[in-house]
């Protein structure tokens, strides 16, 4: 229970401080070092990256990350720890389609399991099969 404790926690740190830093580095990227800005075009353009790019790959490295740590049957916990994402959103006062949005990250979170999952019995940490018993008894190597 612990280390499930200890994953999701350090997920929704992750994913704040990624939050933060993304969107810092695609205001710096399109608008440049500056602290606010009139050009219109480029805050749309700075929604649009960070809505479409910045915050689904958040998602990705997020769950990855937790579903890495977590037992096995606890993989859901990884769309649990880019919860703060849609409740930061509620919060705010988004639109139906923000709502929408966050519902589809979160969903997106649980994507690194299910690649896990379809792995076919690889281990996709460290490239090497996992070891499985045949019927009679012997470990063999899926494919």
């Amino acid at each position: 229970m612990s280390r499930n404790l200890m994953a999701v926690v350090g997920g929704v740190i992750l994913s704040l401080l990624l939050i933060l830093l993304g969107s810092r580095l695609a205001w710096v990227l399109i608008i440049g070092n500056v602290g606010s800005s009139e050009n219109k075009d480029a805050i749309v353009r700075v929604t649009l990256w960070q809505m479409f790019f910045v915050v689904p790959l958040i998602c990705l490295v997020v769950a990855g990350f937790v579903a890495s740590l977590v037992r096995r049957s606890a993989w859901w916990l990884g769309g649990v720890a880019v919860l703060p994402i849609f409740v930061y959103g509620v919060i705010r006062g988004a639109h139906v389609v923000e709502i929408v949005l966050f519902v589809a990250y979160i969903g997106l979170a649980f994507l690194p399991h299910s690649a896990l999952r379809a792995s076919n019995g690889r281990n996709l940490l460290n490239g090497m099969p996992n070891k499985s018993l045949d019927a009679s008894g012997g470990s063999v190597f899926l494919n």
